[in-house]
């Protein structure tokens, strides 16, 4: 039996994926405000959110976030390629690094593909928003090569 035969039928519904707007609709209990409250996030923090989310976004117009519970999550569109969440002085970034050293990243332990590095004040942001950049251009690259971007993936060394 062909899979093409059972594909779109009642057996087999074709499922079209959800406009990443709708999905944010969809996800009313966690939003920005959640996460300011739940960290008592301090208003220099706030504003050095504000201004990181926005330099992100200039990364490239394709990229979009959601709201999780623990974290805001960046994506490329296809992949997370960023997590971002909150302390009370600090931002703190889980990025994909595809086992690259990136100036200013640190390696996750036990997790080889991704790194992190925190955001302390507006002095930090430049050097994260290159970090940044180049995860972004990372992952775009082994979504392409078909690699696994996963938290637990295991790659061979590059």
């Amino acid at each position: 039996m062909e899979l093409k035969s059972l594909i779109n039928t009642p057996d087999v519904p074709n499922v079209e994926p959800k406009n990443p707007e709708e999905t944010r609709e969809e996800e009313t209990e966690y939003d920005l405000e959640y996460h300011l409250k739940r960290s008592k996030v301090s208003e220099n923090i706030r504003e050095l959110y504000k201004e990181l989310d926005r330099q992100i976004r200039e990364v490239n117009e394709s990229i979009w976030e959601k709201y999780a519970q623990t974290a805001i999550t960046y994506y490329s569109p296809e992949k997370t390629f960023t997590y971002l969440q909150f302390r009370k002085n600090s931002l703190f970034l889980t990025i994909f690094t595809d086992q690259q050293k990136i100036d200013g990243v640190d390696n996750v332990k036990d997790h080889e593909n991704w790194g992190k590095i925190s955001v302390n004040d507006k002095n930090d942001l430049p050097r994260t928003v290159s970090a940044i950049r180049i995860s972004f251009e990372l992952v775009r690259e082994a979504i392409k090569n078909n690699k696994n971007t996963g938290w637990y993936a295991l790659s061979p060394k590059n």
